[in-house]
């Protein structure tokens, strides 16, 4: 899986603050596997966002 062209990996840092290294990894990765899961070939920034939301809010109930 491809970084889309529209990630901005530097508004994912400023959108995520108290977030290490080793956190925007862990980011990374969910949506990584969140956009194989949907067999899409890159990994867009809305992918990053949910993954970024999910982890700072918290699984949907």
């Amino acid at each position: 899986v491809l970084k889309g062209e529209d990630v901005d990996l530097m508004i994912i840092a400023r959108r995520t603050p108290g977030f290490c290294g080793a956190d925007l990894a862990n980011l990374v990765n969910f949506a990584t596997l969140g956009a194989a899961m949907d067999c899409a070939k890159v990994v867009t920034m809305a992918d990053l966002e949910h993954d970024k939301d999910k982890t700072m809010m918290g699984s949907e109930r």
